[in-house]
């Protein structure tokens, strides 16, 4: 039997946990993972710092497309699949869970563009022609899901590497990124027995990588916060669940829709939900899972050792400039405190 164990809230909730007789808090799992944490290191090199503004702001703009996607991202398990519940409890809003379409269009990317250079370098190529076509290739696609609403929410966590080619293909974007206590999303993927071990959730199975993953999320999207024509929603997880209606509603707000009384009880509901996250949108929100991290301190040395300590600093102490704790609105490095 392997030595993994998947610990659930109801279990150890409000309390410390202990491994029971015969197993570990998976410190010993021998995993080859195929870590995301390499590529989002490759994507930062290739970026660069100090260049993206002015790449932006050189595009020529393209026709806005018919349809508005909405983009949940941030790192796995930080509430993507909470949040898209209550977004696709509004009848304008459509949620098409985890489309890879982002993915597929940067692995066509040279392909198209007639060149050996990798992405994301080889956008530099990407003429306004080609950009309306992408988005016409992403919308297709999107028309497997769902035909009829004008907003559709796409909650691929990994779009948040993709964000610069989405500000290119959709200058109307939506873009929503779940923020939280990267100690608390930490543990929650390491209590999940994540299928991929060897796929895109192989850091998930050992508290090193979990860090140096987070790590590279933390920067590429301070890179994003600082770049992107695009504004981005940064949604306090905590907030949220703090006063999920509040929140709710400076959400509809930034995607441009009126308050809906079905989202004030998202849990009700009916659509598929195919993640790990697929008991907790089925209830009301709970609290339990703000600060876990601390009940499993003990055995947690790993992770904690090795986060950046400006990736855990706004948590600890927050600061009127930087308070994880709220939700507010960032484009290109100005940022709107929301009320």
């Amino acid at each position: 039997m392997s030595n993994w164990i998947a610990l659930s809230p109801s279990q150890h909730a409000g309390k410390h946990y202990h491994p029971r007789q015969g197993y570990s808090f998976a410190t010993g799992q021998q995993v080859i993972p195929i870590l995301l944490a390499e590529l989002s290191k490759l994507m930062i090199e290739r970026l660069g710092t100090g260049t993206l503004d002015f790449f932006f702001a050189s595009c020529p703009k393209i026709r806005k497309s018919d349809r508005t996607p909405i983009f949940v991202v941030g790192m796995p398990r930080s509430g993507t699949t909470l949040t898209e519940q209550i977004l696709c409890s509004h009848p304008d809003i459509f949620g098409a869970r985890k489309p890879d379409l982002m993915a597929r269009l940067t692995q066509l990317m040279p392909k198209v563009l007639k060149t050996k250079t990798p992405y994301p370098k080889c956008l530099e190529g990407f003429t306004p022609h080609l950009r309306e076509e992408a988005a016409r290739f992403y919308l297709k696609g999107l028309q497997n899901y769902d035909t009829e609403h004008s907003f559709v929410v796409d909650k691929m966590p990994h779009n948040f590497m993709q964000l610069g080619l989405i500000s290119l293909i959709f200058p109307k974007a939506k873009i929503i990124h779940i923020n939280r206590d990267p100690r608390d999303t930490a543990v929650s993927n390491y209590q999940q027995s994540f299928k991929a071990r060897h796929g895109g959730m192989g850091f998930a199975f050992e508290l090193t990588n979990i860090a140096r993953q987070i790590n590279d999320y933390y920067k590429l999207m301070s890179h994003w916060r600082q770049t992107l024509p695009l504004p981005i929603f940064d949604l306090s997880y905590e907030q949220m669940v703090e006063g999920m209606e509040g929140t709710a509603a400076k959400l509809l707000e930034f995607v441009g829709v009126d308050w809906h009384d079905d989202v004030r009880k998202f849990y009700e509901t009916k659509r598929a939900v195919r993640t790990a996250s697929v008991s907790q949108v089925r209830q009301p929100i709970y609290k339990t899972s703000m600060k876990k991290w601390k009940r499993y301190e003990d055995h947690l040395g790993e992770l904690l050792e090795n986060l950046n300590p400006e990736v855990t600093e706004p948590w600890d102490n927050p600061t009127v400039d930087n308070n994880p704790y709220e939700s507010k609105v960032y484009h290109q490095g100005h940022v709107n405190h929301l009320a």
